[in-house]
């Protein structure tokens, strides 16, 4: 719009063009000068002539709409967190229930990955005997259908999901998912792995 490509704007709702108060005031400043000849909404069309006051006060609805509604839904997350309900995409070993928005044990790979846990737990394997053993027994990557990345299983034996717990910015609670191994068989990986 500022290099004269284009002087209207097309919008559901005006509260659709602007995120924070930078953006509205940006966009007023636009249609004021003119640039802007014209903001199209399904409820109503906004021009330079108009009070600007309006569309100042509608824009900052917006933004505070915008606002309120990461703090309820970040505060939504920190609750179920707290009632152990994980709310991510599963890790490796569990599936997502969409019905019962639940974590459940993947019926194919969660005794496998157990077993791997709990081979490495015996402090006899390395991270690569582990790749191997995964690969072994199918648990590739997605994608690429190679073994996973030493990585990937590096956080995965870290993780303290699968004791039963969810960790959330430092603070751990007890899950309501199935764990695949007891808290001592994780705390003897981490031995095995440092």
């Amino acid at each position: 719009i500022e290099q004269g490509e284009a002087n209207s704007i097309l919008s559901w709702k005006l509260d659709r063009l602007a995120r924070n108060f930078d953006d509205g005031g940006k966009i007023i400043g636009l249609l004021q000068r003119g640039v802007i000849q014209e903001i199209r909404t399904f409820e109503k069309s906004y021009l330079p002539t108009d009070n600007v006051l309006m569309i100042a006060v509608e824009l900052g609805m917006a933004n505070q709409y915008v606002r309120d509604l990461s703090t309820n839904i970040r505060g939504g997350i920190r609750e179920k967190i707290r009632r152990g309900i994980y709310s991510s995409k599963a890790p490796l070993g569990y599936i997502n229930e969409p019905r019962l928005r639940t974590i459940e044990p993947h019926p194919l790979y969660f005794a496998k990955i157990k077993r791997v846990m709990e081979l490495f737990a015996t402090g006899q394997y390395s991270l690569t005997a582990i790749q191997r053993e995964l690969a072994a027994v199918g648990i590739v990557g997605n994608l690429s259908n190679k073994p996973l990345p030493l990585s990937s299983i590096g956080g995965v034996l870290r993780n303290p999901f699968y004791f039963g717990v969810v960790l959330h910015k430092g603070e751990m609670h007890q899950g309501l998912h199935a764990p695949m191994i007891s808290k001592k068989t994780f705390d003897e990986i981490q031995v095995a792995l440092a």
